[in-house]
């Protein structure tokens, strides 16, 4: 896995429907297990350029939440590493007062 802030050398995600095998190698081989084979398959299109999708394409939400989806994933991941720090253990949490007590 990468760390906050690393790329892994990789610069653009793009992915060529129309090159495709469905082999599931490329999901074997992310580093990130960002990439998965889902049951959509209707990809149909009129040109060989709609054939090509960006990752921004692919995100949830559209590019326009591309940014945001990444920066959120940053911070849990960041809060998560927080909160496994060594040496610290978690405060437990108080039980709700039953009733008629």
């Amino acid at each position: 896995k990468v760390g906050k802030g690393t790329t892994a050398g990789v610069d653009e995600f793009v992915m060529d429907l129309g090159r495709c095998m469905f082999c599931n190698l490329c999901v074997e081989a992310c580093p990130f297990d960002a990439i998965y084979m889902g049951d959509r398959y209707e990809f149909a299109v009129t040109e060989k350029e709609g054939s090509v999708l960006r990752i921004v394409d692919l995100a949830q939400g559209g590019p326009e939440n591309a940014r945001r989806n990444v920066e959120t994933l940053m911070r849990l991941q960041a809060e998560a590493a927080e909160k496994a720090k060594p040496g610290e253990s978690p405060k437990p949490q108080a039980r709700p007062a039953e009733e008629g007590a």
